[in-house]
């Protein structure tokens, strides 16, 4: 196909298909909008990294994963599970805190812009260290609707 952008929002879809569908059907994608379906897990996320190589914009808003947990990666080549090309990130309404973003981290080095809005993300940086070699080409970070009540929340930010 030679489309470079797929919007399926709102088609309750729950399954990738097997491993190498996404790579046949959109191989080509740049953009992804797969907002408010039914993807539950951060496997998926990483099967549509992985399959969609070229793929810049990823929008996740509404899905409802379950936690990643810091054994994740235990076990995994972490180095195979980043995308470089992804620059955008989209997590809108996820119900994510900001321990996950903090586990998933080490495999987003490459996201320039980050929105993480009406998310659960109200202790950052007075509970977790800003790594700055994670952050390095982030210039973006859409944090609105958190209930993030201090700016010492966000003051770590400012090393990057």
């Amino acid at each position: 196909m030679d489309s470079y952008e797929f919007v399926l929002q709102l088609k309750m879809i729950s399954s990738l298909g097997p491993p190498g569908a996404l790579r046949h059907l959109i191989s080509n994608c740049q953009r992804l909008y797969l907002d408010r379906n039914l993807l539950y897990s951060w496997d998926q996320f990483f099967h549509i990294t992985a399959e969609i190589r070229f793929l810049s914009t990823l929008v996740l808003t509404g899905n409802r994963f379950a936690r990643i947990t810091p054994s994740y990666f235990q076990g995994k080549n972490i180095d195979h599970m980043i995308n470089p090309h992804l620059k955008e990130l989209v997590l809108i309404d996820m119900a994510l805190t900001w321990d996950q973003i903090d586990i998933l981290m080490p495999v987003l080095v490459y996201i320039e812009q980050l929105h993480l809005v009406r998310n659960r993300c109200s202790t950052i940086c007075s509970k977790y260290t800003i790594k700055k070699d994670y952050f390095k080409n982030l210039k973006f970070l859409n944090l609105e609707g958190n209930g993030i009540k201090d700016w010492a929340e966000v003051a770590g930010f400012r090393v990057l």
